[in-house]
Order: structure tokens, then C-alpha cells, then sequence
């Protein structure tokens, strides 16, 4: 999978930078997506962490 590419048709891929996205306009959370090579190939994760305040969804104030 090549969730770099910007340009693929794939549903993963678009699935993949679809949730890169949702992560990046979270202002809460911190991320960095790692990319890892081994036996089956290409394959990553994402690390995340929260840094905003406690029980604070979607906008709603506390």
C-alpha cells in the first residue's frame, strides 16, 4: 500500500490518508505514522498521542 500516494484509486489508500487526515485536524492529538519493511513487505502504523483535555469530543465544551 503507498498511502503517500495522492493520486491512488485504491479504497485502502484513500481509507488510510482519509485517517491521517481526521488525525492532523485533531488539534488534541499528536501523531506520527512509521513506516515499517519486513517479511510480507511494506506495512506502518501510527503512534498518537492525546494532549488536549480530558472528555473533550467533537467540539463539545466542559
Amino acid at each position: 500500500m503507498q498511502a503517500v500516494n495522492a493520486n491512488s484509486d485504491d479504497p485502502k489508500v484513500i481509507g488510510v490518508r482519509a485517517f491521517y487526515d481526521m488525525l492532523a485536524a485533531e488539534p488534541r492529538i499528536d501523531a506520527t505514522a512509521i513506516q515499517t519493511v519486513g517479511a510480507k513487505g511494506y506495512d506502518g502504523f501510527v503512534l498518537g498521542i492525546v494532549n488536549g483535555e480530558e472528555g473533550m469530543m467533537n467540539g463539545e465544551e466542559g
